[in-house]
């Protein structure tokens, strides 16, 4: 995958979560209500999208279930690219240089570099 993030301070923007089967459900209806409908205030569409999720049969809450699982499964692969993304922006400075705690950490014992990477607990 490329990057597909916003970059803000340096650091690529996390990953939104994907909504769950009701979340895109009541997303199409919303699109499908505004456009018949523009005047439906917020209230009126979520009333609407509750009372026809309980009354969907499962093999037609099925769809939506698909649809969920699958943004969580391109959610998941986004993820792993942004964790490893993130990680290596910590530890590289600059192409060739090595930052000051990857320098640190050489030849420490792997429980040492753990509780080295961790970021220090701030007191507000």
């Amino acid at each position: 995958m490329a990057n597909q993030w916003t970059v803000k301070g340096g650091k690529p923007s996390k990953p939104k979560a994907p909504g769950s089967a009701y979340v895109i459900f009541r997303a199409t209806l919303l699109a499908e209500i505004q456009v018949h409908t523009p005047s439906a205030t917020t209230l009126t569409i979520i009333a609407e999208a509750k009372s026809k999720w309980t009354a969907m049969k499962p093999t037609e809450k099925e769809r939506y279930e698909v649809l969920s699982q699958e943004a969580r499964e391109k959610y998941e692969e986004s993820m792993i690219e942004w964790e490893n993304l993130t990680e290596f922006r910590r530890f590289k400075s600059s192409p060739g240089e090595e930052s000051e705690t990857l320098k640190n950490l050489k030849g420490v014992s792997v429980e040492k570099k753990t509780s080295a990477m961790r970021r220090p607990q701030t007191v507000s």
